[in-house]
C-alpha cells in the first residue's frame, strides 16, 4: 500500500510540469490571436502568382482558396500576369499586372465574384480558328470513309496596301501645242520640255518653251518673222483622280523675244526681254511610268500691261500675254 502510493506521488508529479505547459502554450496563442491570422493568411493561397497584402476578412478566405484552386486548372490564362489581392474595407481590391507593364484594378463587394474577376482579367482569348473546307472529290466519298475535318489555326491574314509613292522622284516631260500671244493674235506651234522634283504630293521644276514662227493674219512690213523663247520655274501642288493625276501651279518665266523684216532687201532684227508670272494645269493619264498628258498654259507680262512696247515703230506692238494648249508624254514615278 504504500508503494502504491508513493508511486502516486510520482506519476502527480510528472504529469503537473506537462499540464503547465500546455497551459502556457494556450494562453499564448489566446493572447495572440492575430499571428494564428497571418500565419492562416500566408498560406491561405499557395499559387506564386496570387500575393495578398494585409489580412481579409474571415468570409473572404475560403472564396480566395477556392480561386486559387481554380486558377492552377485554368487553361488560356496569361501566365506572365501577377495577382495582388488588398483587403480594403468589407470589399477587396484584386490588381492584375503583365510583364509589359500594364496593370489593373478592380473592386470586388462580394465573395462570389472574386473567381469570376479573376478568369476575366486572367482569361487570353483563344486564336480564331477555320474549317478547312471539304473538297469535291471527298464529298463524293462515303461518309465513314471522309476523315473529320479538324479545326486548324487562321493563317495571318496580309492585307496588300496600295503601292505608295516614294517621297523624292524625278519627272522629265515634252509636249507639242499651239499659242496665241497678245491681242494681234500671234500664232505659233510651240514645243516646250521640262523637269521636276517631286516630294510627295508638291512639284518644284523648270521649264523651256520655244514658240516657233509665230505668224500674224496681217503685218505692216515686207519679210516679218517673229519667234520666242521662254526659260521658267515651276511650283504646283499634285491632286489624285481615277484616270491618273492633275498639277496646277505657278511658274515665273523670262521670256526672249526676236522679231526681223525686210528693209529694202536688207533684213532687220532685235530681241526684247520680258519677265512674265505665269501658270499651268497638267493632266497626266494612267498610273505607269509613261504616261500621256494635256496641259493649259498662260502667263501675262505686268510691264507691258499698260504700255506698247515695239522693237521698231514700224512693227507691231509685242504681246503682253500668251496662252497654249499643248500635248505631249511625262516619265516618272506616279
Amino acid at each position: 500500500m504504500k508503494d502504491f502510493e508513493a508511486g502516486g506521488q510520482a506519476c502527480r508529479k510528472l504529469v503537473k510540469p506537462r499540464h503547465a505547459m500546455a497551459g502556457v502554450a494556450m494562453v499564448a496563442t489566446l493572447s495572440n490571436p492575430s499571428r494564428v491570422r497571418a500565419e492562416e493568411t500566408e498560406t491561405v493561397c499557395e499559387d506564386s502568382r496570387v500575393r495578398i497584402q494585409g489580412k481579409p476578412e474571415v468570409r473572404w478566405l475560403e472564396p480566395i482558396v477556392r480561386s486559387c484552386e481554380a486558377l492552377r486548372t485554368m487553361e488560356d490564362v496569361d501566365g506572365t500576369a501577377r495577382v495582388r489581392i488588398v483587403p480594403s474595407g468589407n470589399e477587396l481590391i484584386v490588381e492584375v499586372a503583365l510583364r509589359d507593364g500594364r496593370s489593373t484594378l478592380r473592386r470586388v463587394k462580394e465573395p462570389a465574384g472574386l473567381l469570376p474577376t479573376l478568369e476575366a482579367l486572367l482569361t487570353v482569348l483563344p486564336a480564331p480558328t477555320v474549317e478547312v473546307p471539304k473538297t469535291e472529290t471527298a464529298g463524293l466519298a462515303h461518309a465513314n470513309d471522309v476523315a473529320p475535318t479538324k479545326a486548324v489555326p487562321s493563317p495571318a491574314v496580309i492585307v496588300a496596301s496600295e503601292p505608295t509613292a516614294p517621297p523624292f522622284s524625278v519627272e522629265i516631260g515634252a509636249s507639242a501645242g499651239g499659242r496665241v500671244a497678245g491681242s494681234k493674235a500671234y500664232l505659233s506651234v510651240a514645243p516646250a520640255v521640262f523637269a521636276q522634283l517631286r516630294a510627295g504630293e508638291w512639284l518644284f521644276g523648270m521649264h523651256a518653251r520655244w514658240d516657233i514662227l509665230q505668224v500674224l493674219e496681217k503685218t505692216p512690213v515686207s519679210g516679218f518673222e517673229m519667234e520666242t523663247i521662254a526659260v521658267g520655274l515651276s511650283v504646283s501642288r499634285r491632286l489624285t483622280i481615277p484616270l491618273g493625276s492633275v498639277d496646277i501651279g505657278l511658274s515665273p518665266r523670262v521670256v526672249a523675244e526676236t522679231q526681223s523684216f525686210l528693209v529694202k532687201g536688207s533684213e532687220q532684227a532685235d530681241t526684247q526681254a520680258d519677265v512674265r508670272i505665269g501658270a499651268y494645269s497638267r493632266a497626266a493619264f494612267g498610273h505607269s511610268s509613261l504616261r500621256l498628258f494635256v496641259e493649259l498654259d498662260a502667263d501675262l507680262s505686268p510691264g507691258r500691261a499698260r504700255r506698247d512696247i515695239r522693237i521698231d515703230p514700224s512693227l507691231p506692238p509685242l504681246p503682253s500675254w500668251s496662252a497654249g494648249l499643248g500635248a505631249g508624254v511625262v516619265w516618272g514615278k506616279l
